[in-house]
């Protein structure tokens, strides 16, 4: 068997989101990531009809990497591993509603102070 592979680099805010959502053709998916990245991949993902979402897998390479600390895993190689073993797990999800726009999340949800912290924490 020959799997195709095609490597995209996020250079905005919501590229992986818009690349996600619109994926014609793929098996699975796995990308380096923190938590931003996963929520627009997540967000990207659930953009799609609900035939039409792949599994997706994480590799953590974030700033703080909470979901990835949350289930254990906080380096590439429990990663890799992980995903070698192609046993999907599904995960409870929180949802959003802000004004007519639904936001999808699944370890934590902030606007406000929250925003503005991790905002100066980049910095």
């Amino acid at each position: 068997m020959v799997l195709k592979a095609t490597f995209k680099r996020s250079f905005f805010k919501t590229f992986t989101w818009r690349v996600f959502a619109s994926l014609d053709t793929a098996l699975l998916t796995w990308f380096f990531s923190g938590d931003g990245t996963l929520f627009e991949v997540l967000n990207g993902m659930l953009a799609r009809g609900e035939n039409e979402r792949i599994p997706i897998s994480i590799i953590p390479n974030g700033t703080g990497n909470s979901f990835m600390k949350t289930i254990g895993m906080e380096n590439v190689d429990d990663a890799i591993g992980k995903i070698s073993k192609n046993e999907p797990k599904k995960l409870d999800m929180m949802r959003a509603v802000c004004g007519e726009n639904i936001y999808y999340s699944l370890n934590l949800i902030g606007w406000g102070m929250a925003t503005d912290i991790s905002v100066l924490a980049e910095k």
